[in-house]
């Protein structure tokens, strides 16, 4: 008896082995095995402050909208100095932070080969810019030291969002960028930038409103609601997105915004509901399979909605809708022209 209970447990034990190395081999998308997931592969640009609690709700909005998150690689020029955190070096730095002029310069004019970019994209389908700090002003045209009371700056990340949202122009790389986002796609397309609404305001006799950003410093940050007019019926926001001539209820949080595009390959597709000037809600490049631009935040929106299992006056489904346009796009592409897939 004592023989035969032996052998029920060693083929016991030997069952359970071969479980556990069967799941323990089963791959995982991560940094190193991405690539050979069957679904589209999105990746969620780095952010320096990296805060969890933000990326797992990117991480899900993507998952739900039928893609896997991936968080992207910090991407780094080896034209500027970086210290030994991988934070841009102080040497580079101007005033609070900001990227000095000289270091700027030296960015704009690098390349691609003078970068990480090609290892960070690796396997990579379609990529989400979020929000954040405020764009050193030295990258911006037509630029102004500004007094920065809000947000702060971020030179590493700016040198990673640039080079991240360079690369996804050039090769055609699918990209959805929100509000910080936004702003650096119009920066490294040539746009100009209004650096800080209420300054911008005051220096041109305008009433401010307070109708993109909470002015109550003292309590919690709160998200302010408005609607957002549709100004290019052609663009892949109206027909596949928001397929509605107004976009009610958006939340939006920021004081800086584009001016405008003129004499870039971004079109305006997008404007707000009627403030005390036009600010661009919204802007497409032409000619490319998918990259688009926000000012506003739909994922607060899934984020309030699916996580938190609140309700939200802005439609759910449009907000969602962002991202499975970009999980679709990303997808038809990558069978198409599996560029980084194959990298």
């Amino acid at each position: 008896m004592k023989k035969f209970a032996s052998v029920i447990l060693s083929i016991v034990m030997v069952f359970c082995c071969v479980s556990f190395c069967s799941c323990s081999c089963q791959k995982t998308p991560t940094q190193d095995n991405y690539a050979d997931v069957n679904k589209p592969v999105i990746g969620i640009a780095w952010v320096q402050d990296r805060n969890e609690a933000f990326y797992q709700n990117w991480e899900y909005i993507i998952q739900k909208a039928g893609g896997i998150a991936i968080n992207l690689k910090q991407v780094k020029c080896y034209d500027i100095e970086y210290d030994v955190h991988d934070f841009v070096a102080n040497s580079e730095l101007g005033e609070e932070g900001m990227l000095s002029s000289d270091a700027a310069h030296r960015l704009v004019h690098s390349n691609f080969s003078r970068s990480n970019i090609e290892e960070v994209m690796r396997g990579i389908d379609g990529v989400f810019v979020p929000g954040g700090e405020d764009i050193s002003p030295t990258l911006i045209k037509d630029f102004k030291v500004e007094e920065n009371t809000c947000t702060g700056f971020s030179a590493t990340r700016d040198v990673s969002d640039g080079i991240l949202e360079q690369y996804c122009i050039e090769k055609d790389i699918p990209m959805f960028c929100v509000c910080r986002g936004m702003q650096m796609l119009s920066v490294v397309c040539g746009g100009r930038m209004i650096q800080d609404i209420p300054d911008y305001c005051a220096e041109n006799s305008i009433y401010f409103d307070g109708m993109h950003r909470d002015t109550n410093k003292d309590g919690p940050k709160e998200f302010v609601r408005h609607d957002v007019i549709v100004q290019d019926k052609d663009s892949t926001f109206y027909q596949q997105i928001v397929k509605a001539d107004v976009f009610k209820n958006i939340p939006s949080w920021h004081h800086q915004c584009v001016h405008d595009v003129e004499g870039t390959d971004l079109r305006e597709v997008a404007i707000d509901s009627g403030g005390t000037f036009k600010v661009i809600e919204a802007v497409e490049m032409k000619n490319k399979s998918f990259i688009l631009g926000t000012q506003f935040h739909p994922e607060v929106v899934l984020n309030r909605v699916y996580k938190q299992g609140l309700e939200d006056s802005c439609d759910t489904d449009t907000c969602l809708r962002f991202f499975t346009t970009l999980v679709n796009i990303a997808e038809q592409k990558s069978m198409t022209n599996p560029i980084n897939r194959s990298s």
